[in-house]
């Protein structure tokens, strides 16, 4: 017996570690993060920062399931069919006003609409309780800018 065959071979104690069942769903494919490396060899704070956004992003869209930024995941069925929801709605709905930043910085669809026709904007309204959801209402309504201090510098220096 050659030695595939000898891993496989189930009066063998450890055989079934050896070999992974062919029913074992796959994971879903993760945004590509910064390595740790990478991310303590640029000297610049604003590099540590990219970093840890990426990290904070990629451990969001693994804690809920999503594949992409903007792909939608199921959240259910309904009468009418399979329910959609993209992470922003997640973002939006839990009032988090620095993942909403990172995921509209990371090219999030603020238009984007749920199976049931509702955006990130509508989570975040019927969400905010005394001004809870306040700052995540001024980004998705386009109150606060999204970018960098030197592209807002810019802005403004051309405004006057």
């Amino acid at each position: 017996m050659n030695r595939l065959g000898s891993l496989l071979d189930p009066s063998r104690p450890d055989a079934h570690m050896s070999a992974a069942p062919a029913d074992v769903p796959k994971l879903p494919k993760l945004p590509k993060l910064a390595d740790s490396k990478e991310c303590f060899s640029k000297s610049s704070k604003q590099g540590l920062r990219r970093c840890a956004q990426q990290r904070q992003l990629s451990s969001f869209l693994q804690l809920h399931e999503f594949q992409e930024v903007n792909r939608p995941r199921s959240c259910g069925w309904t009468l009418f069919g399979e329910s959609k929801i993209c992470a922003i709605h997640v973002a939006a709905q839990n009032g988090n006003y620095q993942l909403v930043r990172i995921l509209l910085a990371s090219g999030a669809d603020p238009e984007s609409k749920t199976s049931k026709g509702r955006k990130a904007l509508d989570f975040a309204r019927a969400a905010n309780r005394d001004g809870s959801h306040e700052p995540v209402l001024c980004l998705l309504t386009g109150q606060v800018k999204i970018g960098t201090a030197r592209e807002l510098r810019s802005e403004s220096a051309e405004s006057f």
